[in-house]
């Protein structure tokens, strides 16, 4: 069983929180069950924040071993739309490099609630698969009778339930309820409030339960810190989480450094005009966001703020351009070719050529084997050429015509 957990870059922190979390638990799990895997299924947009390049090292060390699943495209239209575009994206994933292994679903609103908790989930899913059953998670009767999003995923779900990955204006968990429900296992270790927000009291937490959703606020974590573990896990260091939405300039000419506030940019390259490149520049880091901003109020500095759209539909443009696109460097200075007799002025004039090549050319030809050097070095007679004959231009002649004079 592979533990996947997806997020977006609205509740990343919280996603990064629930990790510290999990590493928490693992210290006090006796005994430790061992490392096991996690799947990071974020959003695009949540993939180029500087906090999402913590987070892989973050899952390491909460499971042991961490993989990154980067969607190709996104769906930021709000739930259930984002919601099941991120599962399906990580059906696909888990079918393609994990076709044998089940899927735990998780989501940062998700909170363990036990050490052990993974242990007796993986536990109760061997049970589960051999009964027969392909899913399992907590049943919830209401309209429709459905087992929660947050569950256990066997990898025969492209037959036993397809609709899965076809949801679209519902959420998975009730647009394949009925599907789902045939073949689901119900346990009591994952607990599911639907109408719950916010947890201000432990007593909700049922005695069997060692997964608790949903918890929005993510008071659920503080309460067991403060009951359980006396406060342990917040008076540990931790690292400040911040996160800083990304922001996209556009530069006229990027085949210079643009220096601002003490840093240096260099803008990527993606469409040529008038032979300067103009360039884009992603930033998620704030103090650098600021200077890039100070030089957008200044018009001459030709910097400008776009928008997120627009810096994707100018960067397809990279695809289209020669390879690489960096900034093209100068064109180096070419050297006069040094002054050689035997080099005639078409050839110095001509391409560049290397100094041992215009050496070899400098170099006189060999003389014959037949012909000595005395008569090579002897002066060669003058001939003289007699001027032309003198032509004496032709006279025109009238013409005359028949017409009486």
């Amino acid at each position: 069983m592979i533990t996947v957990l997806a997020y977006c870059h609205k509740d990343i922190e919280q996603a990064a929180r629930l990790l510290g979390w999990i590493r928490f638990l693992a210290e006090h799990e006796k005994p430790w069950s061992g490392p096991s895997l996690v799947v990071l299924v974020p959003s695009r947009t949540a993939a180029q924040l500087s906090l999402h390049r913590r987070m892989a090292a973050m899952a390491a060390d909460a499971f042991g071993t961490a993989e990154v699943c980067i969607p190709d495209g996104e769906d930021e239209t709000g739930w259930p739309h984002s919601c099941n575009y991120a599962f399906k994206t990580a059906l696909i994933y888990m079918g393609r490099e994990h076709p044998e292994d089940a899927m735990l679903w998780l989501e940062p609103d998700a909170v363990p609630v036990q050490p052990d908790w993974l242990g007796a989930i993986a536990e109760d899913w061997e049970q589960a698969q051999e009964i027969g059953k392909h899913f399992m998670g907590a049943f919830l009767p209401r309209y429709p009778p459905h087992i929660s999003g947050v569950a256990v995923y066997g990898p025969d779900w492209v037959w036993s339930a397809p609709r899965l990955a076809q949801a679209r204006g519902e959420p998975w968990d009730l647009y394949a309820a009925e599907d789902v429900l045939k073949h689901a296992h119900v346990t009591r270790l994952i607990q599911h409030e639907q109408r719950l927000q916010n947890v201000d009291w432990l007593h909700l937490i049922k005695p069997e339960t060692v997964l608790f959703h949903p918890d929005k606020t993510g008071r659920l974590i503080t309460l067991l810190d403060h009951e359980v573990f006396d406060d342990e896990f917040s008076k540990r260091p931790t690292p400040k989480l911040t996160c800083v939405m990304p922001r996209y300039f556009h530069a006229i000419n990027s085949n210079r450094l643009i220096h601002a506030n003490g840093y240096e940019f260099r803008f990527t390259p993606y469409d040529m005009l008038g032979g300067i490149w103009r360039g884009l520049f992603a930033v998620d880091k704030e103090a650098e966001q600021l200077a890039l901003e100070s030089l957008t109020r200044d018009a001459r500095s030709g910097i400008t703020e776009i928008t997120r759209s627009e810096y994707e539909a100018k960067i397809k443009k990279k695809a289209g351009q020669s390879a690489d696109l960096r900034t093209l460097p100068p064109e180096p200075h070419r050297r006069p070719l040094r002054e050689a007799k035997g080099v005639p002025v078409a050839e110095r004039n001509g391409p560049e050529a290397s100094e041992d090549q215009v050496a070899a050319k400098a170099e006189p030809a060999p003389a014959p084997a037949d012909i000595a050097v005395e008569q090579l070095l002897a002066p060669q007679p003058v001939q003289f050429l007699e001027p032309p004959a003198t032509i004496k231009p032709r006279r025109r002649r009238a013409v005359r015509t028949g017409a009486p004079a």
